[in-house]
């Protein structure tokens, strides 16, 4: 059992820390340089998200986390049936979780949001022309419900990570 808690804990921490830092990155530094460098951006992202395994290890780390933790929180918790699940660490882990699993729905919406663009972006640039007016309005209506979804995101991800970092050392 000890071999397992322990690699059931780094799956969670290094896949966890992973989720949360490149979701962090690509909230408050990438995506605003790729909206502040227009075309130059816009193509940097298309190849960024198109031609890399940044999506799939997005993805992979993420799941992997939200997996091992509540295999983790099951193996702890005796099946949910122990009153650990009521004590201090028990409720901040479960906590925490609920942020993470808040996390992890926000990003299917940005994935989802992210694909509708990257096919609109495709479009206008096979099109040759500049965006029509319903392309453009598509596009900036993207792009707010990007980065609210980004920013709700990060907010949910830090409330997790901190909860994680702590829960074990509350007490109540």
């Amino acid at each position: 059992m000890n071999v397992l808690m322990i690699v059931l804990r780094l799956l969670h921490i290094v896949s966890g820390v992973f989720w949360v830092g490149a979701a962090l990155m690509l909230t408050f530094f990438i995506s605003p340089t790729v909206g502040a460098t227009q075309e130059a951006g816009q193509s940097f992202m298309r190849h960024f998200m198109g031609n890399t395994k940044f999506n799939l290890a997005m993805w992979t780390s993420a799941i992997t986390a939200v997996v091992a933790g509540a295999i983790l929180y099951w193996i702890d918790s005796d099946g949910l049936t122990s009153a650990w699940t009521h004590s201090g660490p028990g409720l901040g882990f479960a906590v925490a979780a609920g942020f993470a699993y808040a996390g992890l729905i926000v990003g299917i919406f940005q994935n989802r949001n992210s694909n509708a663009m990257a096919k609109l972006g495709g479009q206008i640039q096979s099109q040759g022309t500049p965006p029509s007016p319903e392309q453009a309005a598509r596009l900036q209506k993207l792009g707010k419900a990007l980065a609210t979804g980004g920013t709700l995101n990060a907010i949910f991800l830090i409330l997790a990570t901190i909860g994680m970092a702590i829960a074990r050392y509350l007490r109540f």
